[in-house]
């Protein structure tokens, strides 16, 4: 049940365009993993023309780290997944092109590239993927890939192992019977394990979740999870492991309420939770018909975070920190040391690391180190003295005011009088040193 409260806890961090003000591209496939050396994992987008784009967190947005020169894929892709499938501690990209043949492309750091096209074994030529998912199947540590798709018109599940540009089907056998059309699929658990999830849509029998365990005799269906009691109507279903538990939670997302009252909305749903209409909690988000969800560690910190990415490029992230203050290296435990104004951190003068503060009337006097400032806190106007320079320079500073104490912008103050301010949007710590 813990995941249930961290869930109700998420709150939204950043908005904006994953590639910038200048993104031109829309994302067709999204999928997320560990393909730098950099703390946290990044996110790997294709676009409809089959070029690979690779994006991490840096501070406070998401930046472009590099795109494939050529497209990795022939096309719109129909579906992506990341995996160490050579157990190299970096993830390669396992898609589904077009045709439904298998590409995998690795390199890491700015090396990605295609390491083998139609990449299955001749033996499966005829095979045409429709949904693909890291698995793990044996004991070695390399994760494989279990695809679904068709051969000879029939529905069919390979379980493939990748060593460089050659692959082998450990597990070949007929899917079972997913009664409806399956509409996306996603390991159960993170790391992956022998147990998958599929996402079926029934129609008016109401959708469904069909777990899926593998064996040496192919694939079983278990129980299957009704949807129905999420009092929903469902647009998509994702799944991630968010709060880092190891156990894959859902996140369904569609509509509720009837013609125009019809709102957009989120539950979220821990199988195994029970099968009562109380096992789908509201999750905080209302982006109208998100594309993609994925819960990736973005900044190394090892909490996850959860990244909603609509159609058209626009993405939501949101984290389940708190604010932080942390003067030269220790947390300011005092209350009304720091609060946020319109996303940015605000602090009084006075827990300024080694800074002296004077206050008359509605004037406050600074001296930090050879910076000294003079501020009118009804105006946010005053004088900065810099070490060097004979006349003081006009500054302006944002204030505001909360329970009678004046709060500046932290980072434009601290930048004023020479002390080092850092502000972590995911884990809401602001970080102030003067030594």
């Amino acid at each position: 049940m813990a995941s249930h409260a961290r869930a109700l806890d998420y709150q939204a961090r950043w908005e904006g365009k994953l590639g910038g003000k200048k993104q031109f591209y829309i994302p067709q496939r999204v999928a997320s993993g560990n393909f730098t050396r950099d703390p946290g994992r990044e996110i790997l987008v294709l676009d409809s023309d089959g070029y690979a784009y690779f994006l991490g967190w840096r501070g406070h947005e998401f930046v472009n780290l590099w795109i494939t020169s050529n497209p990795v894929s022939p096309g719109r892709a129909s579906a992506l997944a990341a995996a160490d499938v050579d157990n190299c501690g970096y993830s390669e990209g396992a898609i589904l092109g077009p045709d439904g043949q298998l590409i995998l492309i690795g390199g890491g750091n700015k090396n990605f590239k295609v390491i083998c096209k139609a990449c299955l074994p001749q033996a499966y030529a005829k095979f045409r993927g429709d949904f693909i998912a890291p698995v793990q199947a044996d004991a070695d540590r390399a994760q494989e890939l279990l695809i679904i798709g068709t051969m000879d018109a029939k529905p069919w599940m390979l379980v493939v192992e990748a060593d460089g540009s050659k692959t082998r089907v450990l597990k070949a056998a007929p899917m079972p019977d997913a009664d409806g059309e399956v509409m996306s699929l996603w390991p159960a658990s993170d790391p992956p394990d022998d147990r998958l999830f599929m996402y079926v849509y029934r129609g008016i029998r109401g959708d469904a979740i069909v777990p899926i365990r593998l064996s040496e005799e192919g694939a079983t269906a278990e129980e299957t999870i009704s949807l129905a009691k999420s009092g929903m109507a469902v647009h998509a279903v994702f799944a991630a492991d968010a709060d880092n538990n190891g156990a894959v939670d859902l996140y369904i997302s569609g509509t509720k309420g009837k013609g125009k009252d019809a709102k957009p909305a989120m539950v979220h749903f821990s199988p195994g939770a029970g099968p009562g209409a109380e096992a789908f909690r509201p999750f905080p988000s209302n982006m109208p018909d998100p594309g993609f969800l994925v819960a990736p560690d973005l900044n190394g910190d090892d909490i996850r975070e959860i990244v909603l990415i609509s159609y058209s490029g626009k993405a939501r992230v949101m984290s389940v920190a708190s604010l932080s203050l942390e003067v030269n290296g220790k947390t300011v435990k005092k209350k009304n040391s720091l609060m946020l104004v319109n996303k940015r951190p605000y602090i009084p003068a006075s827990v300024l690391p080694g800074a002296k503060v004077l206050k008359k009337d509605s004037m406050v006097f600074v001296k930090a180190g050879r910076h000294s400032l003079v501020v009118d806190t009804l105006t946010g106007e005053g004088m900065l003295s810099l070490p060097g320079e004979e006349e003081a320079k006009p500054i302006e500073l944002p204030v505001s005011e909360n329970q009678g104490v004046v709060f500046y912008d932290a980072i434009k103050l601290c930048d004023a009088l020479g002390i080092k301010a850092g502000w972590d949007l995911l884990t809401q710590t602001l970080t102030l040193t003067n030594k």
